[in-house]
Parts: structure tokens; C-alpha cells; sequence
């Protein structure tokens, strides 16, 4: 059957093809990759501004106590 010269052709194109797809799906499987990686910077960067802010907040917060204030008042 190996010697059969339509199954080697077919074959052949079928190897072809699956080698295509394969390099296709490695590559946006790299493009995947570097997206979630400048993503999950981006949520980094993002996580240490909310902890930024909540040390604002907690800080202003503090203050207010220290003056005998209570937070809650306008």
C-alpha cells in the first residue's frame, strides 16, 4: 500500500496540512501567550494602585480619627 503512488500523494498532502495547522495553532498560541502576559502585568499595576488608594484612604481615615472626628460625620 506504501507503494501505491495515490496513497503517498495523499499522504503526503495530509502531512502537509497537519504541519500547517500545527505551525498555525503554535503561533497564536504565542500570540495567546504574550497577550495574558502583558495582561496579568497590566492587573499588577492595577492591583498595586487599589493598595495605593487604600492606604490613602486608611491614612486620611486615621486623621480624622486622631482629630476626634468621627468618619461618618458631614
Amino acid at each position: 500500500m506504501a507503494d501505491d503512488p495515490l496513497t503517498t500523494g495523499e499522504l503526503a498532502a495530509l502531512t502537509r496540512r497537519t504541519e500547517t495547522e500545527f505551525a498555525i495553532i503554535k503561533s497564536e498560541l504565542t500570540t495567546l501567550t504574550l497577550k495574558v502576559n502583558s495582561l496579568d502585568h497590566k492587573l499588577d499595576a492595577l492591583a498595586s494602585d487599589v493598595r495605593t488608594g487604600h492606604a490613602a484612604i486608611i491614612e486620611m481615615l486615621a486623621t480624622v480619627i486622631a482629630q476626634g472626628k468621627s468618619p461618618d460625620a458631614p
